[in-house]
Order: structure tokens, then C-alpha cells, then sequence
């Protein structure tokens, strides 16, 4: 799911009066831990051996998740901090980032890539509509290199998405929490 819609939707989400805060803890902004264990199993299931390549990268993607999930946190009260870091948390979610090592996406590895908020209206709008659970064919969704763990996790974050849209309590996603990493993590 492209940035720009998963902004569209978060504002969205704002405007309709529903608290966009509840995709904490869902596969659209997993806790870090479970995030954590999906990005190596991602490693994993590619067949590479960039753990220990990319140790120095994934730390600071890590941290960087980390510190997304805290300010996030509903005790912060400037609302700006909280719903940015909200976005960015989804934003370094392993189920969309193009360059997992190093959690971030470049202006030029997008461009060309059609996102625009018109596009991406356009398949909240399809996403609402969706009977629940299922997701519309959507042109700001590239499953194309993904291999099936992360479709699948893709697939749960924009579920996630949908629910919070449609007004449902989206679902948890607490399964997978145990960190197998040597980069140790502390939740909340």
C-alpha cells in the first residue's frame, strides 16, 4: 500500500471523528517486537543472509520503529507528535518498506510509481465499500516482489485499515511477538 494512501486513510479516519490511534497494535502498526520478528522472517524467506550484513541498517530501522511506537503512545499529549508518529510507524511497517535494511524509501525509488492522493481516495473509497474483510483490487497496492509472507502481512495491514474505516475495532495482531532477534527490543 503506497505512503500516500495510507496518509488519505489516516486522514480520513480524522475527519469521519474516528480515532485512527486504534491501528496501534494491528498489522497496520504492529507492536515492535511482532515487527521485529516479521522483518527477519522476511530475511528468512528471500534465502539471504543479510542479517548479519545489514545489522548496523536494521538497528537503526529498528530504532527508528521503536521510537515511532513511544511517541505514538496515547499518553503524549500534542496530538501532531502522536498521529506523525503513527504514520511513520505504519510507514516503516516491513509489509510496505521497498528497502527493508535501511526502513526508508527515497523520493526517486516512488516516482513514476502513478501515487497520488486522487488514486489514493479512490481505492479508500473502494477499500470502505469492500464487504468486510476483503480487499479491492487497488491501484496504489503493489504486491509485485513481494513473496507470500509479505503479501499476506500486506494484506492483514490494509484489512487493519479497512476496519478502522468502516468504523470496526480493527483486529490485534499480537501473534508472532516473540523476538528472535540479537537486537533486543522493549515494548511499552
Amino acid at each position: 500500500m503506497a505512503h500516500i494512501t495510507k496518509r488519505v486513510a489516516l486522514q480520513a479516519a480524522i475527519e469521519a471523528g474516528i480515532d485512527p490511534l486504534l491501528l496501534r497494535g494491528t498489522a497496520a502498526f504492529p507492536r515492535p517486537r511482532v515487527m521485529n520478528k516479521r522483518m527477519r522472517d522476511s530475511f528468512r524467506e528471500r534465502g539471504t543472509n543479510g542479517l548479519q550484513m545489514t545489522r548496523r541498517q536494521r538497528t537503526a530501522y529498528l530504532n527508528a520503529y521503536q521510537k515511532a511506537w513511544k511517541d505514538s503512545s496515547q499518553s503524549n499529549k500534542d496530538q501532531t507528535i502522536t498521529l506523525d508518529a503513527l504514520r511513520r510507524g505504519m510507514e516503516l511497517n516491513p509489509a510496505t518498506v521497498y528497502n527493508i535494511g535501511k526502513g526508508t524509501t527515497s523520493s526517486s525509488e516512488i516516482a513514476g510509481k502513478g501515487e497520488n492522493r486522487q488514486k489514493a481516495a479512490q481505492d479508500i473509497w473502494k477499500l470502505v465499500n469492500a464487504p468486510s474483510g476483503q480487499i479491492p483490487k487497488m491501484e496504489t497496492m503493489d504486491l509485485s516482489g513481494a513473496n507470500s509472507h509479505e503479501k499476506h502481512r500486506s494484506k492483514k495491514m490494509v484489512k487493519s485499515i479497512g476496519q478502522l474505516l468502516k468504523g470496526e475495532h480493527p483486529d490485534s495482531d499480537s501473534s508472532d511477538s516473540e523476538s528472535d532477534s540479537e537486537i533486543e527490543l522493549d515494548d511499552d
